[in-house]
């Protein structure tokens, strides 16, 4: 594919999605001149086998923790393991 038919490609399909958007723009101006309640959006959808990560991703990022951070709480309790062991 030349660089010409990609260029057309791509802005294609930004066009097509800009539609999309005035589509949907569109619809939820006219449920709410006709009085109708609003839609929730559509939350993100996540495969069953990755669930459990997402949900402790999602948890930590609410809480503003991050990997360092359960790794400095894991950090004190390995140490005193090894001081028992010792």
């Amino acid at each position: 594919m030349s660089d010409d038919e990609m260029r057309l490609v791509v802005h294609k399909m930004q066009k097509l999605k800009e539609l999309q958007r005035a589509r949907k723009r569109v619809r939820q101006l006219e449920r709410e001149l006709r009085g109708e309640p609003e839609v929730p959006e559509e939350s993100v959808f996540v495969p069953e086998f990755l669930r459990p990560r997402a949900l402790v991703r999602l948890r930590d990022h609410r809480t503003g923790e991050g990997a360092r951070s359960s790794s400095r709480s894991d950090g004190p309790s390995r140490s005193g393991n090894s001081r028992g062991a010792a």
